[in-house]
């Protein structure tokens, strides 16, 4: 349309696919311009599957993450979204080598920027206990050197459609589903209500940690 229109007016523009461009790369870096397009870029075009510097940057692979974040080593957390109806949704974090999870609500647009912010804020009060995060490919985790300069960590990236690459806040994921239904609208849930789901899941016994808690084995 903005294309179209400058035509009509014998102005000079550049081209769709640019335009779009822009679009992404303000999304990706926590811009709201997306909010203004008919369909929030819900649906990506064949233009943006293939362009692979829009999407990748100076993101670090998960294959660059160092030997030792085996998960056996303290220090090392995935991060992750559960998503409600509505545009509701919560940040879900986990730390590997003892499972303590961490969940936090998120406003109805989980732009980057809000998530960023929600991870920098669940986890500065701990940052000497936080080396790595990993994470997926989705562009509400694409403002990671905010992440990394305020945590002093290292932020990585799994491949595509491979959910076994973060496994432990896949199966944090899966335990929050016993209190939080897909049909939930997580919006609609108190501040109160999540944090004691995390309670609860975090005195827990498990038997990974010799059914000692996660709490109790992180502190």
């Amino acid at each position: 349309q903005i294309c179209g229109r400058m035509k009509t007016l014998g102005r000079k523009c550049v081209s769709h696919t640019t335009i779009y461009k822009y679009i992404w790369r303000d999304r990706n870096t926590g811009g709201d311009i997306y909010r203004y397009c008919r369909f929030q870029f819900k649906y990506r075009n064949h233009w943006l599957k293939r362009d692979k510097k829009i999407l990748s940057g100076n993101r670090k692979s998960i294959d660059e993450r160092p030997a030792c974040a085996d998960g056996k080593r303290f220090g090392d957390w995935e991060m992750d979204l559960i998503i409600g109806p509505g545009n509701s949704s919560a940040l879900t974090m986990v730390e590997r080598s003892t499972n303590l999870g961490i969940i936090r609500k998120l406003a109805k647009y989980k732009t980057a920027r809000e998530v960023s912010k929600a991870v920098t804020e669940a986890l500065r009060p701990i940052k000497d206990a936080v080396h790595t995060i990993t994470t997926d490919n989705g562009p509400e985790f694409m403002q990671y050197e905010d992440i990394e300069k305020s945590l002093g960590c290292s932020v990585y990236y799994a491949h595509p459609h491979c959910p076994w690459q973060k496994g432990a806040v896949e199966n944090l994921n899966m335990l929050i589903r016993q209190y939080i239904d897909k049909r939930c609208n997580i919006n609609k849930l108190s501040t109160q209500y999540i944090a004691a789901i995390e309670a609860k899941l975090n005195d827990r016994h498990r038997k990974k940690l010799n059914f000692r808690t996660p709490k109790f084995v992180f502190h």
